[in-house]
């Protein structure tokens, strides 16, 4: 009877040890199916703007612009770890370069479009934190903060130009 017991017991710690394997291996398998990869990002069907050689000047004093840029081309390279780890250092990021705007694109249409970015960056970083998301949601979300942040750019070389324009009235 005790050699029935201890068969019993031994069949029963190896049956769960499986089973915590085999979980185990099936989170990992969700989470690689959830990342986001360079190719899947490059598929993504957009126009993308960039700045022109004037505005360039402008933000090479702007150190939150090209903050933004480097983490704009790291979720291209896949990596959305910005708009999902810390939501303080996002929000400290985001007033920081709302309150640092040079004061010559401080105009409402530039304000506009870096109110536009802002509201896509927090539905990225929301999209991120659903625990139980999947591509299928987060891709066109991710396409909507490149679209944002290429309009962005459209508008800031819209002002620029405009600017440069000498037209005389008659």
């Amino acid at each position: 009877m005790k050699i029935l017991n201890f068969i019993c017991l031994f069949f029963c710690l190896l049956a769960c040890n499986q089973t915590e394997k085999e979980n185990i291996s099936d989170s990992q398998n969700k989470a690689d199916s959830l990342k986001v990869t360079k190719e899947d990002i490059s598929k993504l069907n957009f126009i993308e703007f960039v700045l022109d050689e004037k505005a360039e000047a402008l933000f090479k004093n702007w150190t939150s612009y090209s903050d933004l840029s480097n983490h704009i081309s790291n979720l291209k390279q896949g990596d959305i770890s910005f708009f999902k780890d810390d939501p303080e250092l996002l929000d400290a990021f985001l007033k920081d370069f709302k309150e640092t705007v040079p004061e010559q694109i401080n105009t409402p249409a530039i304000l506009a479009r870096i109110k536009e970015l802002e509201t896509k960056i927090y539905k990225l970083q929301s999209i991120t934190k659903i625990t139980n998301g999947n591509k299928t949601a987060l891709y066109p979300v991710i396409k909507e903060l490149l679209i944002s942040f290429s309009n962005f750019n459209l508008q800031i070389n819209k002002k620029f130009e405009k600017e440069s324009q000498n037209i005389q009235k008659p």
